[in-house]
């Protein structure tokens, strides 16, 4: 009975022991369960919460390639902004330019017209004074009348010169002479005028003709005239003058500076002018006479300095007084119309493109006795 009490006892304590058990391993299980069910949950929260952010991110991500796109896209709009701007400013400051040319322009276009009109006026001025000056100058038909075989090259630098040339007869005695007076245009168109002026007054006024008495006459009128003007010194001619008596075929030379050249039998004679000009000079030198016996066929020749002074060549060289000379015995056969021509083509020939630098008078007479 004990032993069965003890046994009873003891499997009920065995049972309840087993019961416990169960329990607690039913509670470790529950436990477990609930443990595994909330890692579970955890684990796929986590996982949720992962894709979320990684969701998350990726539109994230996608977004600011959006932003860095728009970015670039503002900076690009930017730039071209930056770059519309800069061609808007050079349109204003083209458009500025362009009202300030034509604001310019129509004030030059005031300026133009008055540069015009002024221009007009000084052309129709020189036109006038050229008038004058040919009025003064021999006419052609009187100089062929006179001299028969001749020529008379002159070219004016301008519209008016500052050479000039003067044929006369007076009873048996022939005058002639080529000047060439200071400077050029219009002061030198003034001072050929006041010559022949004066020139004729004088010849006129006298009986007899002695080239030097003439030139020194001259002098002393054109001294007059410019003794009280600021640039006195400046104011003068150089002149070559010839009076022959067509009885005895004698010429009588007087020069102030410029000389006489005669061709005869190919040989070109000089006869130099008194180193001293038709105006005021530091030392009064009294003008000479030269008197020469002309012989038939003789080439007379008498000049300003412009023809053997043009530059010109390839080397922009005057053309020379000694090649001046060689061109006269070149040509001294033919008739004095045609070494007029060649004067012409030759200067021509040689100025090339260069300008004219001053005026050009050459005067050539075939002597028949």
């Amino acid at each position: 009975m004990i032993m069965e009490k003890i046994v009873s006892t003891y499997e009920k304590e065995n049972h309840e022991r087993i019961n416990i058990l169960k329990l607690i391993l039913l509670f470790t299980g529950s436990l477990l369960i609930l443990l595994i069910i909330l890692v579970a949950y955890l684990i796929n929260q986590n996982i949720k919460n992962s894709l979320l952010l990684l969701q998350k991110t990726l539109v994230i991500k996608e977004q600011n390639k959006k932003l860095l796109k728009s970015s670039d896209e503002l900076q690009q709009g930017n730039e071209k902004l930056q770059t519309l701007n800069a061609d808007i400013t050079l349109q204003k400051e083209y458009l500025i330019g362009i009202n300030q040319d034509l604001a310019h322009a129509m004030q030059e276009n005031k300026q133009q017209k008055i540069i015009e009109s002024a221009h007009k006026k000084i052309n129709s001025s020189l036109a006038y004074a050229k008038k004058l000056q040919e009025a003064l100058l021999p006419e052609q038909e009187n100089v062929s009348n006179q001299l028969k075989n001749y020529f008379v090259y002159y070219k004016p630098k301008n519209i008016v010169s500052g050479d000039f040339y003067y044929v006369n007869k007076i009873e048996n005695t022939l005058l002639f002479t080529v000047g060439d007076c200071t400077g050029h245009s219009v002061p030198g168109a003034f001072m050929t005028m006041l010559s022949m002026t004066f020139i004729n007054e004088i010849i006129r006024a006298k009986t007899e003709h002695n080239s030097a008495n003439i030139l020194e006459e001259l002098r002393t009128r054109i001294k007059e005239v410019f003794k009280k003007a600021s640039n006195y010194d400046k104011n003068g001619l150089d002149i070559a003058f010839c009076t022959v008596d067509t009885q005895t075929n004698i010429l009588q030379y007087a020069g102030a500076y410029n000389p006489l050249w005669i061709i005869r039998q190919s040989e070109l004679l000089e006869y130099k002018g008194t180193r001293a000009p038709i105006g005021n000079y530091p030392k009064h030198i009294n003008f000479e006479n030269t008197e020469i016996q002309l012989k038939n066929n003789d080439l007379i020749y008498l000049f300003s300095d412009g023809y053997y002074d043009q530059f010109g060549g390839e080397s922009n060289l005057k053309f020379g007084k000694k090649a001046f000379k060689n061109l006269l015995l070149e040509i001294q056969h033919l008739q004095p119309k045609e070494q007029k021509e060649i004067l012409d083509r030759k200067l021509q020939e040689w100025q090339m493109k260069h300008s004219q630098i001053d005026d050009i008078t050459v005067m050539g007479i075939k002597w028949i006795c």
